[in-house]
């Protein structure tokens, strides 16, 4: 017993003692996507047969936030647009809302939850000729224009 403990104590001081690390490493990654700005928006709408004077049924349609920021989506049309009717287009954000006429509507939509994901807004969209001031001269059969909805960061 008495060798034991002699061995030990010179165990431990020719190669001292035994000890843990007292730091360590660890590396980290990770794919950092910058900011990203996309929408996707309902294809083509069709607001059937109108008159001046009338307003169009509520067409849905869907504005998706595709990016990785808070956005703000502003519709306005073409500007090479003159044909004057599509300029009574209006939108809603919910029923209760009151309409907006294109040029004064815009919509905030919350980035998605993940970098590959996607966060949808519904709108709602009417051709209103209630207040037309014109005369419709002749039919104009399938009148069209284009509408851009632009995306801002928020």
């Amino acid at each position: 017993m008495k060798k034991l403990f002699l061995l030990a104590l010179l165990g431990i001081a020719l190669f001292g003692t035994l000890q843990a690390d007292s730091s360590a490493t660890m590396l980290v990654s990770a794919d950092i996507v910058g900011d990203v700005i996309g929408i996707e928006v309902t294809e083509a709408v069709d607001f059937g047969e109108l008159s001046r004077g009338s307003i169009s049924d509520r067409r849905d349609i869907n504005v998706t936030n595709m990016g990785t920021v808070n956005i703000v989506v502003t519709p306005e049309l073409n500007e090479e647009y003159s044909g004057g009717i599509f300029d009574y287009l209006s939108f809603q954000r919910v029923l209760a809302d009151p309409k907006k006429k294109i040029g004064n509507f815009s919509i905030s939509i919350d980035k998605p939850s993940s970098t590959s994901g996607s966060r949808t807004q519904k709108l709602y969209m009417y051709l209103d000729l209630t207040e037309y001031p014109g005369a419709i001269e002749g039919t104009l059969e399938d009148h069209q224009a284009e509408v851009i909805f632009w995306a801002t960061p928020a």
